[in-house]
């Protein structure tokens, strides 16, 4: 369902592709961080939901 890179140095976060499977990359994950404003998690949540 998804290829997702996690760098904790990066400074952005990217969607690289979206069909058929949901590609990008992550930055700086902190535990405790509100991060559901993100592109690469807003994607994931959209493709979790079209599961349901």
């Amino acid at each position: 369902m998804a290829i997702i890179y996690s760098d904790y140095e990066g400074v952005s976060d990217a969607i690289s592709g979206e069909t058929p499977i949901l590609k990008g990359n992550v930055h700086r994950l902190q535990g405790e961080e509100n991060v559901s404003s993100r592109p690469m998690v807003q994607g994931l949540a959209r493709v979790l939901v079209e599961l349901i």
